[in-house]
């Protein structure tokens, strides 16, 4: 039996390493999605729960280890508070906590700015499927290598204490004060089966108009959805199923400072709709 399930297991990971391979060939920039990754999202009260983050495409991602010099802020907020994450520098997961209280907690994790180098042609491809040709400057691709300065803004949901009914879940549109925030407008633990989530996006508190917001299942990542904010930064995203999601979005502007062309900013959110089984 032992024999059985060590073959299984490759096979499984074999399998996710094509998967990975072949989302990685067809969407080369989408490497550049970053996400908090829990343990679980469902913890009983008192869990010690781990969260991981992951850069990765299509829902599928290489570990991030913990950096200090790169952490702005790394909390989880929930019904008693708001508190620290803490975790050990240069090691992957990049922090533990404890479930406290009940209803929704809210992880929030945030990352200065690291300089990246691209070609005009790599630049396009990504401008192309983050929906960022609104957002730039005309004559941008005359430049030989752009240099993005990003940075996250990254959420997750966990639901402490099960279900519930509605006011136990309270807690899952709190604002952190990210710079660029994916706020949910409704009950995502709600929508178990999946349907509509109206969402909103935020920029430095503010209302973000005509950004992508993207939406990957983990259970069909290669079939995203996406909407445009409107003039009040929502969207609402018919999510076909439940299960875990990652919704994404990012803000780019001309940079402010020398050494770099443009400063992006990403922002992400996890959750679950359903029991995780």
């Amino acid at each position: 039996m032992r024999g059985l399930r060590f073959s299984s297991s490759l096979a499984r990971i074999a399998a996710l390493a094509a998967l990975a391979a072949g989302t990685l060939l067809a969407t080369p920039l989408r490497a550049h999605d970053f996400w908090i990754e829990p343990s679980t999202y469902r913890p009983a009260p008192g869990q010690r729960l781990v969260l991981r983050a992951r850069v990765g495409a299509g829902f599928l991602g290489d570990p991030v280890p913990r950096d200090e010099e790169l952490l702005v802020r790394f909390v989880v907020v929930g019904s008693e508070g708001e508190q620290p994450v803490p975790g050990v520098q240069g090691v992957d997961p990049a922090g533990i906590m404890q479930a406290r209280g009940v209803g929704t907690m809210v992880v929030g994790y945030q990352s200065r700015g690291s300089v990246a180098e691209l070609t005009p042609e790599k630049m396009a491809l990504y401008v192309d499927q983050e929906g960022l040709a609104g957002q730039l400057p005309s004559g941008w691709q005359r430049k030989p290598v752009v240099r993005d300065r990003f940075s996250r803004s990254v959420k997750s949901l966990l639901l402490v204490g099960g279900d519930g009914g509605s006011g136990a879940r309270a807690g899952y549109d709190r604002l952190l004060g990210l710079p660029l925030e994916l706020v949910p407008l409704s009950d995502p633990a709600a929508l178990a089966g999946g349907g509509a989530l109206p969402v909103r996006l935020l920029w430095d508190g503010r209302p973000a108009a005509g950004i992508q917001v993207t939406a990957l299942s983990r259970l069909d990542p290669a079939h995203p959805l996406t909407a445009r904010t409107g003039a009040d930064g929502r969207v609402v995203l018919p999510l076909p199923r439940g299960g875990e999601w990652l919704l994404k979005a990012v803000r780019i502007l001309p940079a402010g400072g020398p050494g770099a062309d443009f400063e992006s900013v990403w922002a992400s959110l996890t959750f679950t709709t359903s029991e995780e089984r």
